[in-house]
């Protein structure tokens, strides 16, 4: 494979391009096709080695499932690509039209609920040569309808840009990312009071603000329409600024911290309802300061070996060039 295409309306965010830009110092030749604005978010036409980044209008808003790109087809075909990597669900416009293309086709799936699968997202599904699932339990629907599947990240972790910097760690602990419900911030600050809710900092910002914290809470909650479907990258990449994580069940967070490669040292697992056990483990880590530091040495070793971005794009290269 020389020549790789990757679709999708998140391509918009840096992690994206960092990501992306591991696949182009493979020897890829990697183009990504995003929106030029997303929400609050915009991008810009890049040509940088390997690496390119082609904006493209589209009409739908800002409804995932429902936005079309306009030129897409016409961009690909011009393109001279040797595979196509969509990164939206099944159920989607974008998935459903690059469906049709006549190229070999990946799609990047987490949806680990079987409400999310329709009739029309599963054929959609049997039309890709590969379908990359974000977890376990993604992978078990999948599995129904595309039997050439792999489990991998969306994108891995930069552990270069998340580091430790030096700043006093003056806040015991806190909760970095969306201050929702299904985040389980208002039973985090049940359980410790004290905690710090910072709901959104920018990427640039963040090794800043881990480097701040003692421990960092990802305490996610399953409810009925949701339920936590990527690895938690705020516990990876506190880890890798040198901050232990303490994450719920919820969702697939014990895949990824216990079943995709082995448990992770630096991260502790607390049941999502329960805030006496949530707060004696809180507790039990602040008071062990020298045994703490130490798991998250090997907790940042761990995400070096098994989830960097440099690991993770190697891995969906190999995957891609196996079919």
């Amino acid at each position: 494979m020389k020549h790789l295409a990757v679709i999708g309306h998140s391509l918009i965010h840096v992690r994206q391009h960092i990501f992306n830009r591991e696949l182009s110092k493979i020897g890829i030749d990697v183009t990504l096709f995003s929106p030029g604005e997303w929400r609050e978010q915009k991008a810009q036409n890049l040509d940088e080695g390997n690496f390119h980044i082609r904006t493209l209008r589209h009409f739908g808003g800002e409804d995932v499932y429902r936005f079309k790109f306009v030129g897409l087809e016409d961009a690909i075909r011009e393109g001279g690509f040797d595979w196509i990597y969509v990164n939206q669900e099944p159920n989607s416009i974008v998935a459903l039209d690059c469906s049709k293309l006549p190229y070999k086709k990946a799609l990047f799936t987490w949806a680990n609920i079987p409400s999310d699968y329709t009739p029309l997202g599963n054929q959609v599904l049997k039309e890709y040569d590969l379908v990359v699932c974000g977890n376990g339990e993604a992978q078990e629907l999948v599995s129904e309808h595309n039997t050439s599947t792999v489990v991998l990240p969306q994108v891995g972790v930069d552990t270069v840009h998340f580091q430790a910097r030096p700043v006093k760690r003056d806040t015991s602990v806190a909760y970095i990312g969306r201050a929702t419900q299904e985040k389980g911030t208002d039973k985090l600050l049940i359980a410790w009071p004290t905690a710090r809710v910072l709901a959104w900092q920018s990427y640039e910002s963040l090794p800043w603000w881990y480097s701040m914290c003692k421990i960092v809470v990802n305490y996610s909650q399953d409810v009925p329409q949701w339920r936590e479907q990527a690895m938690p990258y705020t516990s990876m990449e506190a880890i890798c600024c040198g901050v232990f994580s303490i994450v719920s069940d919820a969702g697939s967070i014990p895949y990824w911290h216990r079943e995709f490669a082995g448990e992770n040292p630096g991260v502790r697992i607390v049941p999502q309802n329960s805030l006496t056990e949530l707060k004696s483990t809180i507790e039990e880590c602040l008071s062990a300061t020298i045994a703490r530091e130490e798991s998250v040495k090997a907790g940042r070793e761990w995400v070096e070996e098994n989830l960097s971005s440099k690991v993770i794009a190697k891995r969906l290269v190999e995957c891609l060039e196996k079919i």
